[in-house]
């Protein structure tokens, strides 16, 4: 069988960012724990859950009777630990918590242009492959022929804080392979809403910006140290690809 895919050199993707460790391993658990015993919806084939707008999958749009619970306080907690990193500039107004279980990913998609332009993610439980595609134009190449598809791997490990913004954001897919047996990842996912009908639904929280640490949500213990490091692998295929809109 003739392989399509051939080794190239490590392409940057702009406005992607990954970091590894941007939460302690405590933080991890405590969020895991308060994160797993909240009420789910079963809608999809994984399970969700849905605070400040819940998005509806069909019409693709936020409206007002789509009102979610506010942001839960160990998600604003999360939030202002990675404010006090400097790694976001405000408090999202949406949150949408995804559970993957054995033979459970995503496809390829681009989110939904409702809302803003930056987006970011934590990664907890077991870590998962995330696949980044963007199909490259050739004005020499034949309208009959298959056009280049530049693929792009990244490996997120529990603790990894993700970002997509600009040209990560809007030109490339994104998906998630279907997870092994017996592994287990939630990935809690925050987007700004543009012009929102209504008022912020995180104002009612308190948000404590003056903790430096890792563990907004209190430990005793000394927090662990936090580094900062990125997995690549760059591959580039001939074979189209469906966009999605999610």
């Amino acid at each position: 069988m003739e392989n399509h895919f051939k080794k190239s050199e490590p392409i940057k993707i702009e406005g992607l960012t990954i970091i590894e460790n941007a939460i302690d391993k405590k933080m991890h658990d405590k969020l895991w724990k308060e994160v797993i015993k909240e009420e789910w919806l079963t809608d999809l084939s994984r399970r969700t859950q849905h605070y400040g707008y819940k998005y509806n999958y069909k019409s693709r749009k936020l409206k007002d009777e789509d009102i979610a619970p506010p942001l839960p306080q160990w998600a604003v907690d999360l939030c202002s630990h990675l404010m006090n990193q400097g790694l976001i500039n405000d408090l999202p107004q949406q949150l949408i918590v995804n559970e993957y279980k054995d033979n459970q990913g995503i496809s390829a998609h681009i989110d939904s242009k409702i809302f803003d332009n930056t987006i970011f993610s934590i990664s907890l439980g077991s870590a998962c492959r995330m696949i980044f595609k963007k199909s490259i134009h050739n004005p020499n190449q034949k309208s009959i022929e298959k056009p280049e598809i530049l693929k792009i791997e990244k490996q997120l490990l529990p603790c990894t804080f993700l970002l997509i913004k600009d040209e990560a954001r809007y030109n490339w897919t994104h998906e998630i392979p279907k997870l092994k047996k017996g592994q287990h990842r939630i990935s809690l996912t925050f987007r700004f809403v543009s012009k929102p009908s209504s008022p912020h639904p995180s104002k009612r929280i308190k948000i404590d910006k003056s903790s430096t640490t890792s563990s907004e949500i209190k430990d005793e213990d000394e927090d662990e140290k936090t580094t900062t490091t990125t997995a690549t692998t760059t591959t580039t295929t001939t074979t189209t690809t469906k966009t999605n809109t999610i």
